[in-house]
């Protein structure tokens, strides 16, 4: 059974039990996973928070998964990690072509956009469309 947990144990909050050395990995780990992650993203292109699509939106979850856990988890390898960022940045790239190739690709993968706002008006049928 494991131990109890004594509250406030603030040796256990800041440093855990794993050795110093560790941290020292942890800080490795990030470096090599940011930097690898940096030049994936540059592969795709960068856009503003604002102009992302869903695919994208869902992109960056997904890399926030997959980037998070290979730099602080020690039994998540680096390679594993890449790997998946490699694939789901290459997913996207296909999307991405599918999307530029195909209108119905478009419009089934990111939706339609839909009118809310013109000239400084609510658009009641613009409204109901998102209901």
């Amino acid at each position: 059974m494991d131990q109890p947990v004594t509250p406030f144990d603030l040796q256990r909050m800041f440093l855990g039990e794993q050795p110093l050395l560790f941290y020292a990995e942890i800080l490795v780990r990030t470096l090599i996973i940011y930097a690898y992650t940096l030049v994936m993203i540059r592969w795709i292109g960068g856009r503003g928070v604002a102009q992302l699509s869903m695919v994208e939106f869902v992109l960056v979850i997904a890399l926030g998964s997959a980037v998070g856990d290979a730099m602080f988890y020690p039994d998540v390898p680096l390679l594993a990690a890449m790997l998946v960022i490699t694939g789901v940045i290459g997913m996207n790239k296909v999307l991405d072509l599918l999307i530029l190739r195909s209108d119905s690709a478009k419009h089934m993968i990111d939706g339609r956009a839909v009118a809310l706002v013109h000239d400084g008006r609510l658009l009641p049928e613009g409204m109901d469309a998102c209901d």
